[in-house]
């Protein structure tokens, strides 16, 4: 295992633009070194940078526009960032190069998928099932996959036209699916009945243009889009999803009009049925627009899934540092979650191993290293309920995660409740919520149907709403 000396945090920050740099030296040596290309692109895709990895990206291609390698990897970072049409047309040409390249085939079909396209999803994801490993081979993440994203593919598509509001994604699918699903085990589920097969009654999600929506609506999403931005988290590794902002940014306005409008009536629908809002009815609200966004992630409620599969754990591991890889988003709290685990021992040792408590303090001084940490992660769908309370509360949300900075690890790591409250509202920068606010048109009802979401993802709004800072 590696040992960390006290700068070495401080020091591996720059190895990625080190890295950058040693691929730069490269270029200037041989200037149509298209792997050099491919190769500074990722680098760059992995410190978030968007601009200049498609840059690289874009010269490699511009070099050799069959370079297979750079169309997958061009794609999946295009799909990442939320520019799913540009991702297909990346995965298309790289399938036209090779026909059973699995990743291009997976990416394609969960792209098409996740704009509502799903005859020619489901089509692309059956190609990626029927191609079996060979004996002996271990089957790729994709073909473990596939099965588990067609599943769902087919149960959205049934569900395309009917309310979001009278269906429930964590009773329909069945527990043991789900458990699978959730631990990516191989599709192997006893007496599993398959979801309808695409029914040509139900027309595909066809592309909307951002004129076709009233002006007021227009104001709603270019204000998500806006809202949404503000959670990016401006950090190492962490790439801008313009689809993700969207869909939180609406998901913000929901929770603030649903708050808004119990606190005069108290009742919300909810799988059909009307009855007092509570807490976790705003979690549905920013769970329902982060699934629809990008299919790809299971996004399920614990105590939804079989008891059975429960009580044998369901643990989410990020690994800060294992062995010689080292996690750069994570890098800013390794120190402070280093301090905390050992902390943790000396509590454990001091109530039950009193005698030896000096031996693991001494142990523990010698500790730099911490693998596979338990958490889980707040991140985005709550960061959008505390940001549409605060907004319901009449408090406007002008601020920025700080640099750095992430919701989730604060959450985690901060002393107290309230010193993470404090925290995270002197990121908030809050002021008066502006009257604008009340008469937006509500979201519940402006995109009732799962069709309706999908479209205003869909929607190009880039030409339309104002920039700001």
């Amino acid at each position: 295992a590696l040992k960390l000396k006290s700068d070495f945090i401080d020091a591996y920050k720059s190895l990625g633009q080190e890295a950058i740099e040693v691929f730069k030296e490269a270029l200037k040596l041989k200037s149509d070194f298209i792997d050099a290309y491919k190769s500074l692109g990722q680098a760059y895709r992995e410190l978030g940078d968007f601009e200049n990895a498609m840059e690289s990206f874009q010269k490699a291609l511009l070099l050799d526009q069959n370079h297979i390698q750079s169309l997958q990897l061009r794609g999946m970072m295009l799909y990442h960032h939320g520019s799913l049409q540009e991702a297909i047309g990346n995965f298309k040409r790289c399938l036209q190069l090779e026909p059973y390249n699995e990743v291009c085939q997976y990416m394609k079909g969960l792209g098409h998928v996740a704009m509502g396209q799903f005859y020619e999803g489901i089509k692309a994801q059956t190609k990626v099932m029927l191609n079996d490993p060979l004996l002996g081979q271990k089957a790729s993440s994709e073909y473990l996959k596939v099965k588990y994203l067609r599943e769902y593919s087919r149960y959205l598509h049934s569900h395309l036209d009917v309310p979001v509001a009278e269906y429930n994604v964590d009773q329909d699918l069945p527990g043991n699916f789900k458990n699978h699903w959730a631990k990516n085990l191989p599709f192997l589920i006893e007496d599993y009945e398959e979801q309808p097969g695409l029914q040509p009654h139900i027309k595909d999600v066809l592309p909307q243009n951002f004129d076709s929506y009233s002006a007021e609506v227009q104001k709603l999403i270019c204000t998500a889009d806006h809202l949404g931005a503000l959670m990016q988290y401006d950090t190492l590794g962490f790439l801008p999803n313009l689809r993700i902002h969207r869909a939180m940014g609406l998901a913000t306005i929901e929770v603030m009009q649903a708050m808004q409008r119990t606190w005069s009536n108290s009742k919300v629908r909810v799988n059909g049925k009307t009855r007092q809002l509570q807490w976790r009815d705003m979690f549905d609200i920013a769970v329902k627009w982060r699934r629809i966004a990008d299919p790809d992630q299971p996004v399920l409620w614990l105590d939804q899934m079989p008891a059975r599969s429960l009580s044998r754990g369901f643990n989410n591991h990020i690994n800060l540092i294992r062995g010689q890889i080292i996690n750069i988003r994570y890098l800013e709290y390794f120190r402070s979650i280093l301090g905390f685990v050992k902390e943790r021992i000396l509590v454990y040792h001091g109530a039950y191993n009193p005698r030896g408590l000096q031996d693991v303090k001494q142990a523990l001084e010698n500790v730099n290293k911490v693998e596979d940490l338990l958490c889980y992660s707040f991140s985005v769908v709550a960061y959008s309920v505390v940001m549409g309370a605060l907004m319901a509360s009449g408090k406007e949300v002008l601020g920025r995660i700080p640099s750095g900075k992430l919701f989730d690890f604060e959450a985690m790591t901060t002393a107290s409740p309230d010193r993470f409250s404090k925290t995270v509202k002197s990121w908030m920068n809050l002021k008066s919520l502006p009257s604008w606010y009340q008469n937006l048109p509500l979201v519940s009802e402006t995109f009732q149907l799962t069709r309706t979401m999908i479209e205003v993802l869909n929607t190009d709004s880039s030409s339309h709403c104002p920039k700001k800072s």
